[in-house]
Formats: structure tokens, sequence, C-alpha cells
């Protein structure tokens, strides 16, 4: 087994273990906001899995100051997803013969999702965990006004005052402009259109062929099934899933949008056997050609 860390750039790192007997590597996209130390439990259960893993860190990871926001720390989904494009570059290129699946979490479930309508895009297969089209349709009742309000209103002082104090309204941490403007849009409308972004991921993602995996967490009001399934709907053209977890699967908490995350085992459970169900865990897409 080796181990490596890299740095590739002042605001972007990977880490991650690569398992000799594996053909698989397993990329983990953390939320927004969200420190990479929170997935340490979920990195080492994909390792004793007998599965290669690294996680990359989410530009910012919510704790970037005011004034770096205002001043040069612009940056929305666009960046991030060329962000994850760089770490599946240094990983395809370190271990050309392993094939990439990413495991995203809320915001990193869907930018893994979009990043697989990217023409150069090198990833087996995508799974979300707790994450989904945050598009408000897909609540009911006051939980849909509710999201309806919370993110415009996010998104309005973001544009306002050029930044979202996320850590003192205790919601994603700080960040930056554009980011919010992207997400409360996609919230608005249920689409993705990007700030400085071409692609029309709406049109693209119907021909994408691909494998996605959803998994909907008990108690989630951040992700309930039906944002899950409205995100993977759009991949019309590929083999989509969803499983729910229910929460009598959960030993050691109450689960939520984060906490699974300190009991990780039913999630990666599941991760495992759809992996060995679409026989991907026997696959070597690039050493196939």
């Amino acid at each position: 087994m080796e181990n490596f860390q890299h740095s590739l750039s002042a605001h972007l790192s990977v880490q991650g273990s690569d398992n000799s007997d594996s053909q698989l590597i397993i990329l983990i996209l953390p939320a927004m906001g969200a420190p990479t130390r929170l997935y340490k439990r979920l990195y080492e259960g994909i390792l004793q899995a007998d599965l290669g893993v690294a996680i990359m860190n989410l530009r910012g990871e919510g704790l970037l100051k005011k004034e770096q926001l205002v001043s040069d720390g612009n940056f929305g989904y666009a960046e991030l997803l060329k962000d994850i494009d760089d770490v599946i570059t240094f990983i395809t290129h370190k271990y050309p013969n392993k094939s990439i699946v990413t495991i995203g979490h809320s915001l990193g479930g869907q930018l893994g999702c979009l990043y697989s309508c990217h023409k150069n895009s090198d990833v087996l297969a995508s799974a979300v965990i707790a994450g989904g089209n945050v598009g408000y349709h897909s609540w009911t009742g006051m939980a849909r006004f509710k999201t309806f309000f919370v993110t415009q209103f996010f998104g309005i002082i973001s544009m306002v005052i050029g930044w979202f104090p996320g850590e003192k309204i205790g919601f994603g941490g700080n960040q930056p402009k554009n980011i919010m403007i992207d997400w409360s849009r996609n919230a608005r409308t249920g689409i993705y259109k990007l700030i400085n972004q071409k692609i029309d991921y709406e049109m693209v993602s119907k021909d994408v062929k691909s494998l996605f995996l959803g998994i909907v967490i008990a108690n989630d009001f951040f992700a309930p099934y039906y944002s899950t399934k409205s995100l993977l709907d759009k991949f019309s053209s590929s083999d989509r899933e969803i499983f729910t977890i229910n929460a009598d699967s959960f030993k050691e908490v109450i689960p939520n949008h984060f906490s699974w995350l300190k009991e990780p085992e039913p999630a990666i459970n599941t991760f495992v056997s759809w992996l060995r169900e679409k026989g991907l865990d026997r696959i070597a897409c690039r050493s196939m050609g």
C-alpha cells in the first residue's frame, strides 16, 4: 500500500492511499464548508473495504476570511469543477492503470455528477451521499417554502455584501459570492447554469452514459429522497440507482445530513455492495483502453 499527499496549488491538495489489490481509487468530494478531517472514518472505512481511496479539499473549506473573499477569493461551482479536474488528472497520471469513482457528500455529490458532463471526464462512476438537486420543488409543504426563502435570502446577502458570512449565520462556512449565487440559482430553478461556465449541463447530462448511485440518509432535511432523485434523473441515459438508509441502520448516532459521518459504515456497505453488483471492483477501464 502506498500513501500519498500532494499540494496542487495554494488552495488545493489531495491525499490518498492506493490499495495495490484494488483496481479502483475512490475520490471523496466533501460538502460545502466541510473540512476533510470530518471524513476520516469514511476514508478509513473505504480503505478497509480493500479499495484505494483519496480525498481532496473543496477550495476554502469554509475557512476563508472576509478580506480574501472580497478581494481575490471569489469563485463558484465552475472553479470547483476545475479543481476536481486537476485532482483527477494528478491521480490518473500517478496511477494510469487505476479507475476513479467519485463519492460526494452534499455539494460534493452534485459536483461529482456534474463533472461527468465534461468531455475530458475520466471517471468510471459517481455516487452521491446526502446530496441532490437543491431545487425547492423537491421539498413539500412548509419545507418547500423554507427552502426557497432561505436559499434566496442567502443568495441576496452574498450579492449585496460581496461574500457569505456562513460562520456567523451557522451554515456552510464563509463562502465567496459566486458559490452562493450558483447555489441559490439552482435552488430557485432546479437547473445548473453556472457562472464562468459555458457547458449546458441540462442538455449534456441527458446524453451522459455512466453509472450513478444516490444514497439517501434518513431524517436528512437538506437532501430528501426527491432531491437526490431530481439530480440523478438529469442523467436519463445512464444507469441510476437510489438507496435509502433507514434510521434503525445506525447504532451510534441519530442520522441527519452530517451525523452519518460519525457512523459511515451503513453508507459504506451500501456503496461497496453497489460497486460489486455492477462489477466495478473488477474493472480497470483505462488499462482496457
